[in-house]
């Protein structure tokens, strides 16, 4: 699979795991969450933070090119 192709994926499942996180936060202070949803919203946490990084590495190049561009003397 390219690299342009699992950043797709890897964008789509971010998007979804943002909805996850904030509904889990919404329905365990509005309603008040059972154990199970408190359940859901750590491991979706850790789902987050691995999409995260799996995010940055596939896009790392753009990173570098924007953070660290090199500036031209006129």
């Amino acid at each position: 699979m390219n690299q342009a192709k699992l950043l797709k994926i890897v964008n789509v499942l971010l998007f979804l795991s943002v909805l996850t996180q904030v509904t889990t936060v919404v329905i365990f202070k509005t309603i008040g969450g059972s154990e199970a949803i408190g359940e859901l919203h750590e491991i979706n946490g850790y789902v987050f933070i691995a999409l995260i990084i799996t995010h940055l590495v596939l896009n790392w190049n753009w990173i570098k090119s924007v953070l660290f561009k090199k500036k031209i003397k006129s």
